[in-house]
């Protein structure tokens, strides 16, 4: 079980169970933005706006009410939830897709052979994954290659390590201030230098 399965799992029965409200995982910023998943009483999805620190709410889709989000990432007008649900062992994980100009989750899904991972690399519509191995059923560390079930919009290539704990795009950026899946703000910054720091509550 990897690192980012093991804690996430560890945290989520904590963050649940308390009202402390804390951010647990942040995607890439793309054209400005960035979207944030926050726990306290309930789980959510706010979109941040880099320039600002506005945030407007995502509504958080009945597929994940039980599962946990293990990375996110944004492309062009697509958002992407790669989830899982990890009690009794965990399930393969399962990406999502959010269309942020009709703002809707898409009803289409797919479905990972890849249980244990932490970094990912899309190109186009293709999405690589370097699963770890997998002593249980006896498999070696490999790449695995799906599509996404919303075809990305973006030619972009794009590789990313979860959990993302910084993000830039241009001379927009920020940083995550806090323990790993707990934390307690966002810093937003310009060509490096802090203009704003976002606690957790705030959001």
């Amino acid at each position: 079980m990897s690192r980012v399965l093991l804690l996430g799992f560890i945290f989520l029965n904590a963050a649940c169970a308390t009202a402390a409200v804390k951010i647990h995982s942040v995607s890439n910023v793309e054209n400005g933005v960035a979207i944030a998943e926050v726990w306290g009483s309930q789980r959510l999805l706010r979109q941040v706006d880099m320039k600002t620190g506005g945030a407007v709410e995502i509504p958080w889709p009945d597929a994940l009410k039980d599962e946990e989000i293990i990375g996110s990432f944004l492309t062009g007008d697509r958002f992407y939830v790669i989830a899982q649900w990890t009690a009794g062992g965990g399930k393969p994980p399962t990406i999502y897709g959010y269309d942020r100009k009709t703002k809707a989750w898409k009803n289409e899904k797919t479905s990972v052979d890849c249980i244990s991972f932490d970094t990912v690399e899309l190109r186009g519509s293709r999405l690589s994954l370097q699963c770890e191995a997998d002593p249980l059923k006896n498999t070696k560390a490999r790449k695995v290659e799906v599509k996404l079930p919303v075809g990305s919009n973006s030619a972009k290539v794009q590789k990313f390590v979860f959990p993302l704990t910084a993000s830039s795009e241009g001379d927009y950026s920020y940083k995550l201030e806090g323990d790993l899946f707990e934390w307690r703000a966002i810093q937003l910054l310009h060509k490096g230098t802090p203009v704003k720091t976002i606690q957790a509550d705030g959001l």
